[in-house]
């Protein structure tokens, strides 16, 4: 019996890019990589400038579908509202507060020469990024299991919010948090 497969097109298609995973990103800079991660997540905006290359790929394994629209290419500042991820020439100026930005020196690199984050990661990581974190140094996985387990972790926050933007009753909210397993640290990147 032959099986139909989701073709490359489909939106539902996790498609898995060895050369994108984000291992490969953890291996420049922990730090780096972290607060790249917490940007995603909690909707600070990312700038990649000096070369306009495949680099924000990495973000797709935890960018939720709906956001991948907002990676664009541009030849002038766009505002976070515009688009969450943005990839600029060398030369443009972007504004120094709320940007991340992930800087090549050298138009033939892979990796960036600095990333530039305005932000501090906090004392205690949302849950869904200490998940990601968790998958990425899980040896057990292949890359593409680490790909398609990630998926899963922000399908089901999706599916978090999604049950917390449907309540009408402002104070049923706390007890729902509850329920969901949504603790304090995780207000930020529901939000």
């Amino acid at each position: 019996m032959m099986q139909n497969f989701p073709s490359h097109g489909d939106s539902d298609c996790v498609l898995y890019d060895n050369e994108y995973n984000l291992r490969n990103l953890r291996q420049v800079s922990k730090q780096g990589f972290q607060q790249l991660l917490f940007c995603s997540l909690v909707g600070i905006q990312i700038v990649i400038r000096g070369r306009n290359n495949d680099f924000y790929k990495y973000f797709k394994d935890f960018l939720p579908h709906a956001f991948h629209r907002f990676i664009q290419e541009s030849t002038k500042y766009l505002p976070v509202n515009k688009c969450r991820i943005l990839v600029l020439p060398s030369d443009i100026i972007i504004p120094q507060n709320n940007v991340c930005r992930v800087e090549f020196m050298d138009e033939n690199q892979d990796m960036p020469t600095f990333i530039k984050c305005p932000i501090e990661l906090p004392h205690k990581l949302p849950s869904l990024m200490t998940k990601i974190l968790n998958a990425v140094d899980e040896k057990l996985f292949t890359n593409n299991t680490m790909s398609k387990f990630i998926q899963a972790l922000i399908e089901e926050t999706k599916n978090k919010v999604i049950c917390l933007s449907s309540q009408h009753h402002h104070d049923d909210s706390s007890k729902l948090k509850k329920v969901l397993g949504i603790q304090q640290h995780d207000e930020k990147l529901i939000d």
